[in-house]
């Protein structure tokens, strides 16, 4: 299980992970950070 959130107007991202990571984790997880980045320059993940 994969949990993405975001503090509203800031480039924090934070994610909570169980289990086993798949592909499909990453498939939802690497578009928003990319957005993110665009977005802000940089951005801070907590993981």
């Amino acid at each position: 299980m994969l949990i993405l959130e975001q503090e509203p107007d800031t480039n924090l991202l934070m994610t909570t992970a169980t289990g086993t990571l798949e592909q499909t984790n990453y498939d939802r997880m690497l578009p928003r950070a990319e957005a993110n980045i665009e977005r802000y320059g940089s951005i801070r993940w907590l993981f």
